[in-house]
């Protein structure tokens, strides 16, 4: 039984490393971040894009991350485009832009 302590220890640790939780964290962080009222889309999709190449995400992931925190306004629009790559959110929210009116218009 003792025998299998040391390598139960190596397999815990393995697969529950610091690194995987600094990384849970950021990817929590970055699931909060928002697109600023003043901010240009594209400023923002490359802001997200960039702090989810750091973590390591994926291109689905990234594409949740950047229409969770795009502004209303556009993230409606956008969704009915069903997006599939950040390149995809950028060209909607752009288009979105030029054909919806701001909230505050």
């Amino acid at each position: 039984m003792k025998k299998d302590v040391p390598s139960f220890k190596t397999a815990f640790l393995a697969r529950y490393s610091l690194a995987d939780i600094v990384n849970f964290q950021k990817v929590g962080e970055i699931l909060e971040v928002r697109q600023g009222c003043q901010e240009k889309d594209r400023d923002y999709i490359s802001r997200v894009t960039h702090l989810c190449s750091l973590a390591k995400l994926d291109e689905s992931m990234t594409v949740k991350a950047l229409l969770n925190g795009l502004l209303p306004h556009l993230r409606t629009y956008v969704l009915t485009k069903d997006p599939k790559t950040p390149a995809d959110i950028e060209k909607q929210a752009i288009t979105a832009e030029l054909v919806q009116p701001k909230p505050d218009d």
